[in-house]
C-alpha cells in the first residue's frame, strides 16, 4: 500500500500524527464505555475493539475491518436476522480478487486526496524560519525528559 516508516521519539508526536489521532480516540472510546466500572475495564476491550473496528473512517470511507477482512463485520443487530434467515451468497474468487483490488485503490485515493488536503491546511499556519550563525533563538528543555542536573545544553 505504499507505506513508510517514520521514526519518532518519545514526546515528539508531530513525527507520527496518526498514531496521535488514533490513541486521543481509543482513549475517548474507552472512557465512554467504562464509565463507572472501573474495576472490569479488562472485560470491555473486545467490545471496544469491535467498535473501533467496524466504525467507518473519514478518510477511507471504510472501516478498519471492511479494509483488512473486505466485507462488513455484522452487527449484533444483523445477528437476530440471522436466526430466521441464514444464506450466504458466495462470489467466485476473481470477482473477490477485484473487489479487494478496487477497494484497495479506492481507499489509496481517499488517503493521498485527504493527505493533500491536510497539508494544505497545515502549510497555511507554517511560517519559515531561518537562523543564521550568531542568532539568538529560544531553547526550551522539557524537564521531564531528563533526570535532575543532567541537562548541559544552557550551563555556562
Amino acid at each position: 500500500m505504499g507505506t513508510k516508516l517514520k521514526f519518532s521519539t518519545a514526546f515528539h508526536p508531530q513525527t507520527d500524527g496518526q498514531t496521535e489521532v488514533v490513541n486521543k480516540t481509543l482513549g475517548n472510546l474507552l472512557r465512554c464505555f467504562v464509565g463507572e466500572n472501573l474495576k472490569n475495564w479488562d472485560l470491555i476491550l473486545p467490545i471496544a475493539e469491535f467498535a473501533y473496528n467496524g466504525s467507518i473512517n473519514r478518510t477511507t470511507g471504510h472501516s478498519p475491518f471492511e479494509i483488512v477482512a473486505s466485507f462488513k463485520p455484522r452487527q449484533p443487530v444483523d445477528l437476530i436476522l440471522m436466526a430466521h434467515h441464514h444464506s450466504r451468497v458466495s462470489d467466485s474468487a476473481s470477482a473477490f480478487a477485484s473487489y479487494i483490488c478496487a477497494l484497495h485503490d479506492e481507499i489509496r485515493e481517499k488517503r493521498m486526496k485527504n493527505n493533500v488536503d491536510y497539508k494544505a491546511s497545515a502549510d497555511l499556519h507554517y511560517r519559515l524560519s531561518t537562523f543564521n550563525v550568531g542568532d539568538y533563538v529560544m531553547v526550551y528543555i522539557r524537564p521531564e525528559r531528563f533526570p535532575l542536573g543532567t541537562v548541559k545544553k544552557l550551563h555556562a
